[in-house]
């Protein structure tokens, strides 16, 4: 990777980060400055983005909300990237299921809103936007001290409005520009936004908590359960109505006496459950699922819950015994305590209204790519290879990283089935599916492609092909995972010499992670300090990063050796510094022989 496409590929990913610094850490707002990843072709116009992919209880969902969702996950992925967090094209399949759950969530929360009688007038946007440009203003100060202040402005200004000259603006100036933007691009999200706060507010708003329901909420559970599940393994599904009087009859029988742990053995759909006689591991009761604490909450050993509705059917609880355990400082931070407390019920109260509200909801999906992942997810091999060829006959006039994630999938797919010609043409699409801006900014969804790509040319014969495709995928990997396996697969290749490079781009990535975290710490040390600091030596101020801002995954293991691998779903944690790659030859345009 040469010098100057690391210079530009730095680049790319600055811009995302700041998207991800504007748009995800104020107010709930990821939003704000997705930089559409995934927009399709101007050229294509509204018809394609006004297309129908579902229906929820009759109204359609359109393929723009799902995209809109899809690109603020991918405003996160791109910054994961940025710092080193290998996220590839099978990885984003999943983000997309994902992104479709929550488009769908949209629609019913929305509705019913609409059914509360919810409304956000054009002034509560207009506040909305206001707070959410003096919250980023005042996170800035606090990051850029003095004269730093206002160059960093412009460069965020500039980055974001793609211009290149970088000038310095004024904390007043960018706060209008700031709600300028929010108010122009971003009110109907913004109040879509405040209309679901508005109806958690009501939902929430009655749910309360005492001294004793605290204390409560630290007592050890011993219980049993006999689960009445709407799909039981190996027999007819039920209804709701047919697994709620199935679980009633359960709970009489063991109101009446007879043996839970027997009753749990014959009649629970929990195969665990069945040897076991339903016994559970000993947990708090604050471990348990909202619904769960609800039921127990007031139970005494020895006594049986009514029938509880669970998202896997209906569940029947018996308390063996049950033992309080407080913390050591309780009395000295009850009203702590209390408050939070407070606050995960609330929040479990939300995510309940949600959940009923998607179990009662009728959905029905009509796009392939959607299909598909959901027979993914359920291990339907065979229906999602069909829903997916379905999906990649489309892939063409999809945008660039959706059609890049439909061909890798069924590249995929036909891989598991040793099916290698069909595997090397999809993974080829999906490397050049991937928009030249996308290559920038994710490479590693490219190097992934390659990764498969190479594999495939391999079990096809083609050792000289194949192994360009590994070098190719070599020169695009920008993260450790792709690295590691090309570690493993020219060892298997006997080519001692690429593999040695390899090593020593994982040895320059680690120490320059290191020099580079150790700056970061530097920075945040002297961004804290009473008095107005300089960055520290070696770190520019262009980079306009605010370091105690970004997420950041730790560093991936190595990957299986040869072929490609999922990718683990990035977590939050402490940013590690950008990565260094060592130097090496720029990739051309894929060339493929016949």
């Amino acid at each position: 990777m040469s010098i100057q496409r690391m210079r530009q590929r730095f680049a790319v990913h600055l811009r995302y980060v700041l998207y991800v610094i504007i748009g995800v850490f104020i107010v709930g707002l990821p939003f704000v400055f997705t930089p559409g990843l995934t927009r399709r072709n101007e050229d294509q116009g509204t018809k394609e983005t006004k297309e129908v992919i579902a229906r929820v209880n009759g109204q359609p969902v359109q393929r723009d909300r799902l995209d809109l969702k899809f690109d603020q996950g991918m405003a996160q992925v791109a910054m994961y990237q940025a710092f080193g967090q290998t996220v590839g094209l099978e990885q984003l399949a999943r983000f997309r299921l994902q992104a479709f759950n929550q488009a769908v969530m949209d629609e019913l929360l929305l509705k019913q809103a609409a059914t509360e009688g919810i409304k956000v007038s054009g002034r509560d946007v207009q506040t909305q936007a206001e707070k959410i440009a003096d919250q980023q203003l005042e996170q800035l100060r606090g990051q850029y001290k003095g004269p730093d202040l206002e160059p960093a402005l412009g460069r965020i200004v500039a980055t974001v409005e793609k211009k290149q000259s970088v000038k310095g603006m004024s904390a007043r100036s960018f706060r209008k520009w700031m709600i300028n933007r929010l108010t122009d691009q971003s009110s109907d999200e913004i109040r879509d936004e405040l209309t679901t706060q508005k109806l958690r507010e009501k939902v929430t708003g009655g749910v309360a908590g005492n001294e004793q329901d605290l204390m409560a909420s630290y007592d050890r559970m011993h219980i049993r359960e006999i689960l009445v599940s709407l799909h039981p393994a190996g027999k007819p599904a039920r209804s709701d109505d047919e697994a709620r009087k199935r679980a009633e009859e359960i709970a009489a029988k063991a109101k009446q006496g007879a043996d839970f742990a027997a009753l749990a053995t014959a009649e629970s759909d929990d195969p665990a459950a069945k040897k076991s006689g339903g016994a559970q591991p000993i947990m708090m009761l604050s471990g348990y699922p909202a619904e769960m604490q609800q039921a127990m909450a007031n139970l005494k050993p020895g006594e049986v819950s009514q029938p509880v509705k669970t998202g896997a059917g209906y569940a029947v609880v018996k308390v063996e015994a049950r033992t309080r355990e407080l913390p050591k400082d309780f009395e000295k931070n009850k009203p702590q305590l209390l408050a939070s407390f407070v606050q995960r019920r609330q929040s479990q109260a939300w995510d309940m209204y949600q959940q009923n509200l998607r179990q009662s909801a009728k959905v029905e999906v009509t796009d392939p790519e959607i299909l598909a992942y959901q027979a993914i997810e359920q291990n339907k091999q065979r229906d999602a290879l069909t829903e997916m060829q379905k999906a990649a006959t489309e892939a063409g006039k999809q945008r660039g990283l959706v059609g890049a994630i439909i061909y890798y999938n069924l590249a995929m797919m036909y891989a598991a089935n040793n099916q290698w010609k069909e595997a090397a043409d999809n993974f080829s699409n999906a490397a050049d599916t991937v928009t030249q801006d996308q290559k920038q900014s994710l490479p590693d969804a490219r190097a992934q492609a390659l990764l498969g790509l190479a594999q495939a040319d391999e079990k096809l014969g083609k050792k000289d092909e194949s192994l360009n495709m590994y070098q190719e995928a070599s020169n695009w990997a920008d993260t450790p995972g792709v690295h590691s396996q090309l570690i493993g697969v020219y060892r298997r290749l006997g080519k001692a010499d690429l593999a040695k490079k390899e090593q020593e781009w994982l040895a320059q990535y680690e120490q320059q992670q290191a020099e580079k975290q150790k700056a970061m710490l530097e920075q945040q040390t002297a961004a804290s300090a009473p008095k107005a600091a300089q960055p520290p030596a070696g770190q520019a101020p262009s980079q306009g990063k605010p370091a105690a801002q970004a997420p950041t995954p730790p560093k991936p293991a190595a990957s299986r050796q040869g072929g490609p691998t999922p990718a683990q779903a990035p977590p939050t944690t402490k940013a590690p510094a950008t990565p260094k790659p060592s130097a090496q030859t720029a990739p051309q345009p894929m060339k493929r022989g016949g």
